[in-house]
């Protein structure tokens, strides 16, 4: 089938990564537009029954990914044959009767002709939003989306130009860093007309725990682009601001009411500097953002709208938070730290497409706008500073994915800045030094900023030793000498480990094996035994592990959730821990609440997880007093 509703939940490889994002976030009762989903597949059938791949591939093979001018001809001309070639008239014909019916919900759809032709009578073509969802990597800004749409033939000329940026000289330029893109599914969603738009992350991208948003007027086109710099604002988990940073916002993007296409518009007197949030949004939007981050098991970055009828979502996707430290010294130039790292490099101010083209490999570039036309040579260079823009930035989503530190929303850097200085930027602190590195090296890693927060709530290493930790859960099988190396190592916080039964000298080593009968420890792999808790705490079994990954794909994200309920309500007496191959912010809420002891994840995660514990414990506690 060509399309799928995005009431239907949808595999990846078949709507894209965006696509399977939405449809769940749908499924979980999250405000996404109405919408459909033209899946990759159908893509696939087109580039075969043209006879297009051959073509395309002679084209890829004679292509410099690392040339500018090579992957932008590539672009071209692999544009120019996905354009020439018609859409199969099957094909088109389920798209347009999809978009005739966009209006409609799900239930008048299914009610049958009777019903989709009168309410079908009642609608006018629908203004709607065309959005790339590629499978395999996704590359933020690398492909085509499209909004105000209107029109059965629009909405198909849309269509080819998303399917043809599958090519897209951002998208070549990146896949030997973030991997291929295999296919491409398109999104048609109705359009919505916001008065604000906006990102929200659950966790603030740069470490800290506040849930970070940036806001604009209009359409989120401004943010996404980096043309306009943001309203930043740091909220708690009470919904709480704990700070925010009003910009001058000059511009916004909307709707031309005479043409119906997208409108560079200038914000007239005091909006420019108002805020673009009310107060009775922050908690809403941290509802929002936490059901999101549930839904899909991890942190995330929610894009939405401000509507009449309320937050409206139009992208999820999971996130991971970096870290980084700044040392106190004066800056030349001062903005927001989008992607940390310290870096020294000869600055290259750019202007236009021809300056880019001028860009040597380590240089620092300073631009007016954090734009995605950097994005094809944003692998090459040392650093990125710009005028405007926000962390949300594509520019800056990818920066943070390459390590590239970028500073944005400076004001000034392009005036500052001279063509030829060497200047040393500090993504974390946003500061731009003259000069090289100081000889005092400042650490980067994916950890938290600062001390790791205290917790009732155990965080132990899993299949993994880490100084970090407070134990370890070890379910892979090791040899008992190693066993009791890393026994010693933790002495005398408890580790459970799989491996042969024996007499250990280490009385804070215990067993974990596959049944009761075994060792004094089991992990907990299906829902099945899940339901055995009680039996296998009577039987004298100390220690149950819930493996996370095992039992979602058993029984999915509820049955998970119930597992977990379960096992911290019925193990008494017993040490009971999640097993999680990353943190799960969700699953780690419903651990705390649930009475769990342990949370184990792999060494480079144990940061991450402390600060997700305290955030839930922090929460938990919050939660009793308001009960009281």
């Amino acid at each position: 089938m060509p399309i799928k509703w995005l009431e239907e939940t949808g595999e990846e490889r078949v709507v894209g990564k965006k696509g399977s994002s939405l449809s769940r976030a749908k499924e979980s009762g999250l405000e996404v537009p109405r919408g459909f989903v033209i899946t990759a597949p159908t893509f696939e059938d087109f580039v075969q029954e043209r006879d297009l791949e051959e073509r395309i591939q002679k084209i890829l093979d004679r292509t410099d990914r690392n040339d500018l001018e090579s992957v932008r001809r590539a672009e071209n001309q692999i544009r120019s044959l996905i354009e020439d070639e018609e859409v199969p008239e099957e094909v088109r014909e389920e798209i347009e009767e999809a978009y005739e019916k966009i209006n409609m919900s799900e239930e008048v759809r299914s009610a049958g002709e009777e019903a989709v032709d009168l309410v079908g009578g009642q609608r006018e073509t629908e203004f709607v939003a065309v959005r790339s969802s590629p499978t395999g990597a996704r590359i933020p800004g690398a492909h085509h989306s499209e909004l105000n749409v209107n029109g059965k033939d629009a909405v198909i000329d849309a269509l080819k130009d998303c399917w043809a940026s599958l090519y897209s000289s951002e998208a070549l330029s990146m896949e030997e860093e973030l991997g291929s893109i295999h296919s491409m599914a398109v999104i048609v969603q109705r359009m919505v007309e916001p008065e604000v738009s906006g990102s929200a992350y659950s966790s603030d991208p740069l470490g800290r725990e506040e849930t970070l948003v940036e806001s604009v007027w209009g359409l989120g086109t401004g943010l996404s682009s980096g043309t306009v710099t943001p309203d930043r604002y740091l909220i708690d988990e009470r919904g709480e601001v704990q700070s925010k940073e009003i910009a001058n916002k000059g511009w916004k993007i909307v709707r031309d009411p005479t043409s119906g296409k997208n409108l560079k518009q200038r914000v007239s007197g005091n909006k420019r500097d108002s805020e673009s949030l009310e107060d009775n949004r922050y908690s809403e939007l941290v509802e929002t953002v936490r059901k999101a981050e549930n839904t899909l098991g991890g942190d995330v970055k929610v894009d939405f709208a401000l509507a009449r009828n309320g937050v409206q979502i139009l992208d999820v996707e999971k996130t991971q938070a970096s870290g980084g430290e700044g040392r106190e010294r004066e800056g030349v130039v001062r903005g927001i730290g989008a992607s940390p790292g310290e870096v020294e490099g000869e600055v290259n101010v750019i202007y236009s497409d021809t300056d880019i083209e001028k860009i040597e490999d380590e240089e620092v570039v300073a631009s007016v706008e954090a734009a995605e036309r950097l994005i094809p040579i944003l692998h090459r260079v040392s650093g990125i500073v710009s005028d405007e823009g926000g962390v949300s930035s594509n520019l800056s989503v990818l920066a943070r994915e390459l390590g590239v530190p970028a500073i944005v929303g400076t004001k000034n850097a392009t005036d500052m800045l001279t063509r030829g200085e060497t200047v040393t930027i500090n993504g974390y602190t946003g500061t731009v030094f003259e000069g090289e590195k100081e000889s005092a090296e400042v650490e980067v890693s994916q950890s938290s900023v600062g001390e790791a927060p205290l917790t009732a709530t155990h965080v132990k290493a899993l299949n993994s030793v880490s100084p970090d930790a407070e134990g370890a859960v070890i379910p892979d099988y090791i040899n008992p000498r190693k066993a009791e190396q890393v026994a010693r190592e933790y002495r005398p916080e408890r580790v459970w480990i799989r491996t042969d039964p024996r007499g250990f000298d280490q009385p804070n080593l215990g067993v974990i094996g596959r049944r009761e009968d075994e060792a004094d420890g089991v992990v907990l792999e299906s829902y099945g035994n899940v339901m055995r808790t009680p039996d296998l705490v009577t039987s004298g079994v100390s220690f149950l592990g819930i493996d996370v990954g095992s039992l979602e794909d058993d029984g999915g994200r509820e049955a998970l959730m119930n597992a977990v309920e379960k096992v911290g309500e019925e193990a008494e007496g017993a040490e009971t821990a999640v097993l999680m191959d990353e943190t799960d912010p969700g699953c780690v809420e419903k651990a705390v609440q649930s009475g769990i002891d342990t949370v184990a994840v792999p060494e480079h995660e144990v940061s991450r997880a402390r600060r997700a514990v305290a955030k839930a414990e922090r929460k938990f506690m919050l939660d009793r007093l308001r009960e009281l």
